[in-house]
C-alpha cells in the first residue's frame, strides 16, 4: 500500500466519522447517513422520491473495495455479490432510523450492477458540480485499483465521466428483501 493510499484513508475514516458515516454490518462495504434529499425528483408516482424527503445516503467503503485485489469484470462481480449479501442490512438500516425514511440514494461511477439489485440508475446532468465529482470518482479508483482503473466502464460510455444517482424508495427496498 502507498503512503497516499495510507494518507487518504485515515483522511476518509475520519471525513466519515465528522459527517455521520456508519456501516450498516460488521465490514459491510455499504456506510449511510440520514439526509434530506435535495437532488431534482426522482422517479413518479409511489416510486418516486422529492427533495425534502427524509433519505439514506448509500456510500462504498473504497478501502474494502481496494482490497478485494480483482480489476474490471472480476471486481464489478465481486462487488455485486457483497452488495447483494448486504441488501438486508441495508433494509434493517432504514428501519432502524430515528425517522421515517422514503427511500436510499447514492451516486457513483460504480453503478453497472445497481440495477441488477433493484435500483433505479439514472446519470446524472451535466454541471459544473458533477464534473468535479467524476474528476474525484475517478482519482478514487486511479488509488484504490491501479490495475484496474481504466476498466471501470465498458461499451459506449467508456472513457466518459459518467456520474450516476442510484435510487431505491423504501417500499421497493421492503419488497426486494421479503424472503
Amino acid at each position: 500500500m502507498t503512503w497516499v493510499r495510507r494518507l487518504w484513508d485515515g483522511y476518509e475514516a475520519l471525513f466519515a466519522r465528522l459527517i455521520g458515516l456508519r456501516p450498516v454490518g460488521p465490514g459491510s462495504l455499504l456506510r449511510v447517513r440520514t439526509v434530506t434529499y435535495r437532488g431534482r425528483p426522482l422517479g413518479s408516482g409511489e416510486r418516486a422520491l422529492a427533495p425534502g424527503a427524509r433519505v439514506l445516503e448509500i456510500h462504498l467503503d473504497n478501502r474494502l473495495i481496494g482490497d478485494l485485489g480483482a480489476t474490471g469484470t472480476e471486481a464489478a462481480f465481486r462487488i455485486r455479490q457483497r452488495l447483494r449479501r448486504e441488501l438486508p442490512l441495508l433494509h434493517q438500516a432504514m428501519h432502524d432510523a430515528p425517522e421515517p425514511i422514503a427511500g436510499v440514494v447514492g451516486t457513483s461511477l460504480l453503478a453497472f450492477g445497481a440495477r441488477g439489485l433493484g435500483f433505479h440508475v439514472e446519470r446524472l446532468p451535466s454541471s459544473p458540480g458533477r464534473r468535479w465529482l467524476a474528476l474525484y470518482m475517478r482519482w478514487l479508483a486511479r488509488l484504490y485499483r491501479p490495475a484496474g482503473a481504466g476498466e471501470q466502464q465498458r461499451g459506449p460510455h467508456r472513457g466518459r465521466s459518467d456520474i450516476f444517482v442510484t435510487w431505491v424508495t423504501a417500499g421497493e427496498l421492503d419488497r426486494l428483501v421479503q424472503p
